[in-house]
């Protein structure tokens, strides 16, 4: 029997810190058949060449260094472009992968000709870990955009064949955050084989990478932030409006305006607000300002009547209109 093989494809930007980690979860697999792809995503200085020229290991290396940012997404495709072996697995620079993760995926690929192999994976904060078990049997399409199931792609080993084929129907777009739910949509879509492993593979560690906390303390991590939003839910639509699913159109607009409202608790003022906000109409978002400053003032009544009929359309539900206005008023709270 010809032996099963992997491409393990890590991207890194500015998690050198945490990469020596994850690289030796991989060069330490039970398993040897596998190669392991860097792909170096612009990362600033020269530590992660450092880090890479340091591995000793049997196992093929490959270093993959981009001359600028591109993002996450198009990291991973530039993996996937450039690995050989049979399946892909997805590791983030700041987890690792259990030691016996490719001997494990072995046995069950050996029996069983799969698009992906989901698998569980240990969900480890600061103060909590807990086994987070696959989705397989409860995930759809409509689900996934509906944010009702995960979407990561790390906890899968994939067919390169069938992932190939993927993303060469992607197009080029900058993304560091919601990507992963943009590739899942259209794996999940296309994707006709699949099976589940219920033993935990991958430790995802929370909050520590370049999109942790930390990422959106400045405007331009806001700005990365509200970019890939943008980038992300346009090119679903495009995709899932090409075939004729508006069913799945739908749910991701629902989804979009759920990733608005919840980018506002990243806003500590009005141009932070702005950016984070970028989906909606610059008017729109002065005229929510103009009423928390004028809601006490009588005189302004006729005005703000009139402001709402004008910019009432740029929301969808009165719920979303009261959600924006009441985080608002908590950013200008913290103000004064």
């Amino acid at each position: 029997m010809v032996p099963v093989t992997f491409s393990i494809i890590i991207p890194v930007y500015g998690t050198e810190s945490l990469l020596p980690r994850a690289i030796d979860s991989v060069l330490g697999q039970t398993y040897r058949a596998i190669e392991l792809i860097i792909v170096n995503d612009g990362s600033p200085g020269d530590e992660c060449n450092s880090i890479v020229q340091g591995i000793v290991s049997d196992i093929p290396v490959r270093y993959i260094r981009k001359a600028a940012n591109e993002g996450l997404f198009l990291a991973r495709k530039t993996g996937i472009a450039a690995a050989k072996n049979d399946y892909i697995i997805h590791l983030d620079s700041d987890d690792s992968l259990s030691l016996e993760a490719c001997e494990i995926l072995t046995e069950s690929l050996e029996v069983a000709d799969v698009d992906y192999i989901e698998f569980a994976y240990r969900w480890i904060a600061s103060d909590e870990k807990r086994i987070m078990l696959p989705e397989i049997d409860t995930r759809s399409l409509v689900s996934l955009l509906a944010n009702k199931c995960s979407h990561t792609i790390w906890n899968k080993c994939y067919s390169r064949a069938f992932l190939a084929e993927v993303y060469s129907g992607m197009p080029d777009f900058y993304a560091v955050m919601l990507e992963d739910y943009y590739q899942s949509a259209i794996i999940e879509h296309l994707a006709k084989r699949r099976s589940s492993i219920r033993r935990s593979l991958y430790d995802y560690h929370v909050g520590i990478g370049v999109t942790g906390a930390g990422a959106t303390r400045t405007l331009d991590g806001l700005a990365r932030v509200a970019t890939s939003r943008d980038n992300v839910f346009s090119n679903i639509t495009e995709y899932f409006s090409r075939i004729g699913r508006e069913d799945a159109v739908a749910c991701a607009g629902i989804y979009r305006e759920a990733q608005i409202i919840e980018a506002l608790d990243m806003a500590t003022d009005f141009e932070s607000f702005r950016v984070v906000t970028g989906g909606l109409d610059a008017a729109y978002i002065q005229y929510l300002v103009f009423r928390k400053t004028h809601d006490r003032n009588s005189e302004a009544t006729g005005r703000l009547d009139s402001l709402e009929r004008t910019y009432r359309p740029f929301v969808s539900s009165f719920d979303l209109l009261a959600l924006i206005i009441r985080n608002i008023k908590r950013i200008f709270r913290k103000k004064s």
